[in-house]
């Protein structure tokens, strides 16, 4: 049920004449939970922390979202840096009892490749967690991270068979979790984020031909000039805005005449999919 232990020797030094210890390598199973609770734990509190932040400064929008994302990953590069480094610990790592050395000299990371070692993770996470996936296929349980900074992960804590079992279970749910992750995101996603895009492009539209009814009854006709519609909005900014976020800029075009209209538009979806609405439709 678990890894069989390895174990890594500490290498003498002239300046550290101490008893030589014998660490096991740190399992999958405890590194994939250490790894979870960094995580978990930094992103609740600057996901907290910059949201009540961005909002007090009312900046906060669907357009800046991005911005918590940004700090979340530069802070954590530095997290890892300061606490990779020196022979200090994570905060899950503290709580499962690993630390991470340097491969050669089995001795505590220097901070620029503790740094490396966090930039490591996000190539991991962007790569739909292949750099993970290396530690099933080598004996010292390297990941990307490992091979970028030089460094492998130890077990510096005997754990009871209780605290195995349970580490070894949540482990288990949290590789399957990535698994079943990256699984969805290759298979499933695709499908249904592509209908949404649809969905959204039509919305937009059908927003575009309420404008058109409300144009005529202030005007008595309908328009083919956006900018109007725009005005009649109310928010000709924002509505902008939707249409750019919306509708690819080539393909979109207000037909009109003396009793009806149509608007056509190409979806952002990877079928650039046609979606038309006019004023026939019930």
């Amino acid at each position: 049920m678990f890894n069989q232990p390895q174990y890594y020797a500490q290498p003498e030094s002239e300046a550290t004449q101490q008893e030589q210890q014998s660490y096991p390598l740190a399992s999958i199973f405890e590194r994939a939970v250490a790894f979870a609770l960094d995580i978990l734990g930094l992103f609740i509190v600057i996901y907290i922390a910059g949201y009540i932040f961005i909002t007090k400064m009312g900046l906060f929008s669907s357009e800046n979202y991005w911005i918590l994302l940004v700090i979340f990953y530069l802070l954590f590069i530095l997290y890892c840096g300061i606490f990779q480094s020196g022979g200090r610990q994570t905060l899950g790592k503290f709580l499962v009892g690993l630390k991470v050395v340097d491969r050669q000299t089995g001795e505590g990371l220097s901070f620029k490749k503790a740094l490396l070692r966090g930039l490591g993770y996000f190539i991991n996470i962007f790569t739909m967690f292949i750099g993970f996936g290396l530690a099933f296929l080598n004996k010292r349980r390297l990941t990307l991270e490992d091979y970028i900074a030089g460094s492998e992960v130890i077990s510096v804590r005997e754990k009871t068979p209780n605290e195995y079992i349970a580490i070894s279970a949540l482990g288990t749910m949290i590789i399957g979790g990535i698994i079943f992750y990256v699984y969805y995101i290759f298979f499933m996603a695709p499908s249904v984020y592509q209908k949404e895009l649809v969905e959204n492009a039509r919305e937009q539209l059908n927003k575009l031909a309420y404008l058109e009814e409300v144009h005529k009854q202030h005007f008595g006709r309908y328009t083919s000039d956006l900018l109007r519609l725009a005005l009649i909005s109310g928010d000709p900014v924002q509505l902008q805005r939707d249409i750019q976020k919306n509708l690819r800029r080539r393909g979109f075009s207000i037909g009109i005449n003396s009793d009806g209209f149509q608007i056509s538009a190409i979806a952002k979806d990877r079928e650039e999919t046609i979606v038309t609405v006019n004023n026939k439709e019930e």
